[in-house]
């Protein structure tokens, strides 16, 4: 599924070099570490793929300037604000700013991340009895949805801003998110070690 994203899925201003670089890393780790999907995940599989696509872009270093596509804020609020939450984050500030991160590091926090906080969605939305909204969205095309005709969009949207007071809500009430991302964190240095240990041993 890694090697149908293209830039048009990207929620940011990015050049192609992005989802070369994330397509090359994901074949070659694959087999260490890869999303496993199934019918309570909060996007279809593809889309699983592109989330983590897209948190590997975020997770640059901030001199890079990475910033949004304006055009697709409007659409994606729910990743937006996802999106601050990462960006105001100490641990993900410290991954991003350290001068060691390597691009397999980044992607497999991205992976850990497109991992855990899928779960905390449906989490919370299940919480808020919100498991249509859950069953819409994975039955369409999400990062797609900004090239949809205006009665597709309309429902979208809705679910969208359903999605921000949600997320807004359990930001703002409880640390649960930053022990969440900590954990990915943690998880993802484990990882890159063996990838290391694994890449060491290759070349013995």
């Amino acid at each position: 599924m890694y090697n149908q994203i293209t830039l048009e899925h990207s929620l940011f201003f990015i050049n192609e070099q992005y989802v070369l670089d994330f397509r090359q890393l994901a074949e070659k780790m694959n087999p260490l570490l890869t999303i496993p999907i199934d019918n309570t995940s909060y996007y279809n599989t593809e889309d699983m793929w592109i989330s983590a696509f897209n948190f590997w872009v975020l997770l640059h270093r901030e001199e890079e300037d990475i910033i949004e596509s304006f055009d697709k804020i409007l659409y994606y609020s729910s990743n937006h604000i996802m999106f601050n939450a990462l960006k105001n984050d100490y641990y993900i500030n410290y991954f991003r700013s350290h001068p060691d991160t390597t691009k397999e590091h980044i992607y497999i926090l991205s992976i850990l991340l497109t991992k855990q906080i899928n779960n905390w969605y449906i989490k919370i939305l299940k919480i808020a009895n919100q498991r249509p909204l859950i069953k819409r969205n994975q039955q369409c095309h999400y990062y797609l949805m900004h090239l949809q005709s205006k009665e597709l969009l309309q429902p979208f949207m809705k679910d969208q801003a359903i999605l921000v007071k949600i997320l807004i809500q359990h930001l703002n009430s409880s640390n649960e998110f930053e022990r969440l991302v900590k954990k990915c964190c943690d998880e993802a240095s484990f990882f890159y070690q063996d990838f290391l240990n694994n890449e060491s041993y290759q070349t013995l």
